[in-house]
């Protein structure tokens, strides 16, 4: 019983740092955008670029922090681009059907996106990109 309760608690506080990671990447992705459109770039273009920028931080952080991952990047970088299409997929999809279709607010739609996206981000990243054979 004693190691049932360890091995929650790693995976506990690997979630915690999961949420940490993806907070400072999106906060990376937002501090680009502003100064991106402060400087006079369109919007559309400036989220675009915080975005990349943003994914770029998640995934060190994530390999580093979160998963402490061995995986080579060449495999790690390719199955994150992969989760990253798919996870984006879904977060449309989700918010679309919140949104569009049960005619939640958009806030509460997002919210609820959010959060279901983030927690399958959280389990492929760990079983799929990260994943160490």
């Amino acid at each position: 019983m004693p190691i049932f309760i360890h091995i929650k608690r790693v995976s506990n506080f690997q979630l915690v740092k999961f949420s940490m990671s993806g907070g400072l990447a999106t906060v990376s992705h937002w501090l680009v955008m502003a100064l991106l459109i402060n400087a006079g770039t369109p919007a559309f273009t400036a989220t675009g670029v915080g975005a990349f920028v943003g994914s770029i931080v998640n995934y060190f952080l994530q390999r580093n922090l979160t998963f402490q991952s061995k995986t080579p990047h060449r495999i790690a970088l390719l199955r994150y681009n992969f989760v990253c299409l798919q996870t984006w997929i879904t977060n449309l999809l989700i918010f679309y059907l919140l949104h569009h279709i049960a005619l939640l607010n958009t806030a509460y739609s997002q919210l609820l996106t959010t959060f279901t996206v983030s927690l399958l981000s959280y389990f492929l990243y760990k079983r799929v990109v990260f994943y160490d054979h």
